[in-house]
């Protein structure tokens, strides 16, 4: 989590951000159905809360709404979820 926290502060975020973000870091890397690295879920949260104007204390959403699109995507057995989530943080 810590490799989490540091991107975010680097990225512009308070400490308390960075340590709830950490945390929403971890949940999405959980929720993957391929490896994500810190970086790359950091990568994925930080372009969609800026898209999407979302706070840190809101980016818990974020994964809920990866994870319902991972749920219907894993029901069609037609794409890895992982690649799509790093598709969609290059395309915002």
């Amino acid at each position: 989590m810590l490799e989490g926290a540091t991107m975010y502060v680097k990225s512009g975020f308070t400490e308390e951000e960075a340590a709830t973000l950490a945390q929403v870091n971890a949940l999405l890397q959980n929720v993957a159905d391929s490896e994500l690295s810190a970086s790359e879920a950091s990568n994925i949260l930080i372009s969609t809360m800026k898209a999407f104007n979302i706070t840190a204390d809101e980016a818990v959403h974020i994964v809920d709404a990866i994870n319902e699109v991972k749920l219907f995507v894993t029901s069609l057995n037609r794409v890895n979820c992982g690649e799509l989530f790093k598709n969609l943080s290059t395309n915002l």
